[in-house]
């Protein structure tokens, strides 16, 4: 019997551990939920600050520093604004100069009779046929080795 009555004791005493074990567990995660919801709020009041106000600069105890890295800055804006401007300068030459081939090629139909955009886009068509199999004829290897023979 005694070992009845200690199984019983043994039995009873895991019983208030797991009860006191569940009752930790569940006061931690209701902490690690409050920790949690306190983070998350404060972080989506310091983005709606950084948008309304800007982000907040670092304190600079050096102004030399602070100016160098203020000329470095400016002259790295100054250099990027320089060659997004070379960037644009090749493009509207590159556009000019397709203007003029189109301006050319459009003149070149109208003077050929074609005066509705279909009759222009025919005429394209049948020249691009022409010079597809002008070239292919130049390249197929039967033709090569026909002039070879002559």
């Amino acid at each position: 019997m005694s070992s009845k009555k200690q199984q019983q004791k043994e039995k009873k005493k895991k019983n208030r551990e797991k009860k006191v074990i569940e009752k930790l567990s569940k006061k931690r995660d209701s902490l690690r939920k409050e920790r949690k919801a306190v983070e998350i709020q404060r972080r989506q009041e310091e983005e709606s600050q950084n948008l309304v106000h800007g982000k907040l600069k670092p304190i600079v105890n050096d102004y030399q520093k602070a100016e160098k890295v203020k000329a470095n800055k400016e002259q790295s804006a100054l250099s990027q604004l320089e060659k997004n401007l070379k960037i644009l300068e090749a493009l509207e030459n590159e556009y000019d100069r397709e203007a003029s081939m189109r301006n050319e090629v459009n003149k070149s139909l109208e003077s050929e009779g074609h005066l509705t955009m279909s009759e222009k886009m025919d005429a394209l068509h049948k020249k691009a046929l022409e010079i597809a199999k002008n070239k292919e004829i130049d390249s197929d290897p039967e033709n090569l080795s026909n002039e070879e023979n002559l």
